[in-house]
């Protein structure tokens, strides 16, 4: 669960460095409260040195323990912060305009800095809930250099965030309870990172990212415990988190000895949502006019291509249950197209049509698990020779490749019988039906042939098999077959039957 504690420290620092913590409308309790999340969290605090300046109590020196293994811990030290009461009830929290931080783990020592530009960050609320509300004309977070022992690695790593505003929300409770959301006019993000020891290898990236948006909506129990995730879920843990951004521009170089490459593109928009609670987990990520140009190091050509629209989604339960649950898995590559140059490469005489190509699978289903996803223990109790729980349906609910003049495509629906292990040796016994057809196969077939590409007997193998499992369309150079799995164990082929 190294990992998942990780999470914990980047998530609650995080917290911390924006001010996003539990408060109430005094700086006393803006700190107390402060303190109590963290020791509830399983992070323990110590304070080098507090002292009141008018109206504003001042807190130094901050020291926070992750424990990360058994026997590992992160240490995060130079954090300091000061809370300014103001007159209409609400707390100002201010951080240094440049506020060092270290953080050790072993004999690994990170330093960052961390930079601010008018920040402004002001808590408001009650007993139960407080409000954050925040803002700022620059922040950023630099990689100063990282030591192990006596040896010192100066790498640069810069994060850049400008014009940024969001608001938070978080309720007390038996949850802790977060809302928020987060909006930056631009995003800029340095690495340039060479081989310590003073080889060949180089990282090196500009990325842009314009109009970028976060909002997140999650709930932590008071005392989870991150080694016992199945407890934590059913005590209430999760949430979502979703990412977007208007524009993006990248320009990244890897070099190695004799491997390597550079990457250049740019993307009109793009978004993440990801969620994770007792009801499953689920992951979406989506592009739109995606452009990319990679120059290998081995061959110094430059490869262009461009694509549309990306979508990814899937979706699956995490808890044992008796009862169903969705799973789901979507790809979509849409409009994919490759420079002329390539095709240059491949088709010379131009042969194939060059129109952009298309990949959709979209599928869909039931199930249940006999077991707690995120049960590690009893996870590996579970025997590999059996599927862990029950499959109840499985749909195609769309599949299409479009590729150089064809077009393949398909739908389909079956259930499952789980009380009929033996006549799919060992499956649950399947009934439904899929739908297949091509559209253009042969005239692509055939092209391959005249470029040498497929030998001709190849090909004629290929038309033979084809045959046997689909029929002519009602269309030209069109190809349809049915796949029908009854429950009786047989299988049909356009209505013949095949087992």
């Amino acid at each position: 669960m190294t990992y998942l504690k990780i999470i914990g420290v980047a998530t609650a620092t995080s917290a911390l460095l924006s001010s996003a913590v539990f408060a109430d409308v005094t700086s006393e309790q803006v700190w107390n409260d402060l303190k109590t999340t963290y020791e509830n969290l399983g992070y323990s605090m110590d304070v080098g040195s507090e002292s009141q300046d008018g109206e504003t109590l001042n807190i130094a020196d901050i020291v926070l323990t992750v424990p990360v293994e058994d026997d590992e811990s992160v240490v995060v030290t130079g954090l300091s912060f000061g809370f300014e009461q103001l007159s209409d009830g609400t707390v100002s929290i201010h951080i240094p305009d440049e506020l060092p931080i270290m953080a050790e783990v072993d004999d690994v020592v990170v330093t960052l800095l961390l930079t601010s530009q008018d920040m402004s960050i002001i808590a408001s609320g009650d007993d139960t809930t407080t409000n954050y509300d925040f803002s700022a004309t620059t922040y950023a977070l630099a990689l100063k250099d990282i030591k192990q022992g006596d040896v010192a690695f100066s790498p640069k790593a810069l994060v850049t965030f400008s014009e940024l505003a969001g608001s938070y929300a978080f309720t007390k409770g038996s949850l802790f309870k977060m809302v928020g959301t987060f909006d930056v006019a631009e995003t800029d993000i340095e690495v340039d990172i060479k081989d310590p020891e003073g080889g060949a290898q180089m990282v090196t990236a500009m990325v842009t990212l314009k109009g970028f948006t976060e909002a997140f909506d999650y709930a932590v129990p008071e005392e989870i415990d991150y080694e016992d995730l199945a407890a934590a879920f059913a005590a209430g843990f999760g949430g979502n988190i979703s990412f977007g951004h208007s524009g993006a521009t990248f320009d990244i170089v890897v070099t190695d000895e004799s491997e390597g490459f550079d990457l250049k593109g740019s993307t009109a928009e793009g978004s993440a949502k990801y969620a994770l609670s007792q009801g499953g987990l689920g992951v979406e990520t989506s592009s739109k006019g995606t452009q990319l140009t990679i120059v290998p190091a081995q061959m110094p050509l430059p490869i262009s291509f461009s694509v549309e629209e990306t979508n990814n989604v899937f979706t699956m339960p995490v808890s044992k249950s008796d009862t169903p649950d969705d799973v789901g898995l979507t790809m979509k590559l849409i409009g994919l197209s490759v420079d002329e140059a390539l095709w240059g490469m491949i088709d010379p005489a131009g042969t194939l049509p060059h129109d952009p190509a298309t990949l959709i699978v979209d599928l869909s289903g039931k199930l249940n698990l006999d077991f707690d996803l995120f049960d590690f223990e009893e996870a590996e109790e579970m025997s590999g020779d059996e599927f862990p729980g029950e499959l109840h349906s499985f749909n195609i609910d769309a599949l299409q490749l479009t590729l150089a003049g064809a077009e393949f495509t398909g739908d389909g629906a079956f259930t499952f019988n789980n009380d009929d292990l033996e006549t799919f040796d060992g499956l649950p016994a399947p009934t439904g039906a899929l739908n297949l057809k091509l559209v253009g196969g042969n005239a692509l077939l055939d092209k391959l042939v005249s470029m040498g590409l497929i030998p001709e007997e190849q090909a004629m193998g290929a038309r033979m098999m084809t045959g046997l499992f689909a029929n002519a369309g009602e269309g030209e150079d069109e190809l349809v077959s049915k796949i029908e799995v009854n429950a009786d164990g047989s299988i049909l082929a356009n209505g013949q039957r095949i087992k």
